[in-house]
C-alpha cells in the first residue's frame, strides 16, 4: 500500500514538472498537515503521528519553519516504555537548493521538546509518582516541495531526532527516524514592488 502511495506521488511530480507553473518563492508560507510514522531506534515499534507544519521562506535559500507531531498509535501496544503520552515540536531553519523549475530540496536543523507523561509501568516510578517532563531534542531533516500551482505542493520528507530522556537512576535514547509525505497550501504574502 505505501509503496503504490509513493508510485502514485512521483507520477504526480513528473507529470506536473512536465507542465507546471513557475512559482516564486520569496515570501511564500506553507502549510502542511499529514500523518507520519516514526521507527525509534531504541524499541522495536512504528509510530504514526499526526503531523504539522508552518513555514515562511525568507529569500531563495532560507526558510524558517516549525513542526508539531502528535502521537496517535503505534504498533507495540506502548507509545515509548517510559511514556504514557508521547509528542513533539520543532523549531529552525531549513537551506533550500536552487533548481530551473518548482523542484525545492531542502536540508535543515530545529531544536526540539518531547512532552512527555512517564508511564504506569516504569518499575521505581509507582502510579502516583508519574510525572509530566519536557525533554530536548535536536532534529535534522532533508526533503522536498513540488510546487504544482501557486496555492499548493507535494512533499517529501525524512527526519532524524536526537534527545536522551533521564529520570532518577535510568536514561534512555529518544532518537527516531520519521517519514512523511503529501499535499501542503502555499500562499505568497509578500508584496511584489
Amino acid at each position: 500500500m505505501v509503496i503504490r502511495m509513493i508510485s502514485v506521488f512521483f507520477v504526480i511530480l513528473i507529470t506536473h514538472g512536465l507542465m507546471g507553473q513557475s512559482v516564486d518563492k520569496n515570501g511564500m508560507l506553507r502549510a502542511t498537515a499529514t500523518f507520519a510514522v516514526g521507527k525509534p531506534f531504541s524499541l522495536p515499534t512504528l509510530h504514526s503521528y499526526v503531523k504539522g507544519e508552518l513555514e515562511y521562506q525568507l529569500d531563495d535559500h532560507f526558510s524558517i519553519r516549525g513542526d508539531v507531531y502528535y502521537l496517535v498509535g503505534n504498533t507495540g501496544g506502548i507509545a515509548h516504555k517510559f511514556y504514557k503520552d508521547y509528542h513533539t515540536a520543532f523549531a529552525g531553519v531549513s537551506y533550500h537548493f536552487s533548481t530551473p523549475n518548482n523542484f525545492d530540496p531542502y536540508l535543515g536543523i530545529q531544536a526540539g521538546a518531547l512532552y512527555g507523561k512517564s508511564a504506569e509501568n516504569i518499575l521505581f516510578l509507582p502510579v502516583h509518582n508519574q510525572r509530566t517532563s519536557i525533554d530536548p531534542l535536536v532534529s535534522l531533516h532533508a526533503g522536498f516541495n513540488f510546487y504544482a500551482s501557486h496555492y499548493f505542493h507535494l512533499f517529501m520528507q525524512v527526519r532524524y531526532l536526537y534527545g536522551v530522556r533521564t529520570i532518577p537512576s535510568y536514561s534512555t535514547d529518544l532518537s527516531e527516524l520519521r517519514f512523511s509525505f503529501g499535499l501542503g497550501f502555499n500562499l505568497n504574502v509578500k508584496r511584489k514592488k
